[in-house]
């Protein structure tokens, strides 16, 4: 069953094993809000799994929740877990492949593909 968080920022929807997370907001800038994103984050990867991230509402973010995008690998890598996002807007892409983020955590142009991946990911 999918849920929403008590902020309105993510909505989440279980796939099989893997957990597919939305922004419902198209701008990513406030720093007090990615602070709370972050948490929120955070604590989906707590439950560990594997988890892709839908950009395809976001429009604008700040290279602040870059960190916190970071953070969440990190935390699923440590508990043998799997990070992916997707539907990554061409300009928001051309910026986190500037920050190198590519390099931790893949982007994939279609959900689909970023499921499937995930899916067939070794633990």
């Amino acid at each position: 069953m999918a849920r929403s968080s008590s902020r309105r920022w993510l909505h989440v929807e279980p796939v099989g094993n893997v957990s597919i997370v939305k922004f419902t907001r198209p701008d990513i800038l406030d720093l007090e809000e990615i602070r709370q994103l972050g948490e929120q984050l955070l604590g989906l990867a707590d439950a560990g799994g594997r988890i892709v991230l839908s950009f395809e509402n976001v429009q604008r973010l700040s290279t602040a929740f870059v960190g916190k995008v970071v953070a969440m690998h990190q935390r699923l890598k440590d508990q043998d877990g799997r990070l992916a996002l997707c539907h990554v807007a061409p300009h928001l892409r051309e910026a986190l492949e500037l920050l190198k983020l590519p390099r931790l955590v893949p982007i994939y142009a279609e959900e689909r593909e970023a499921l499937e991946k995930l899916e067939r990911a070794k633990p």
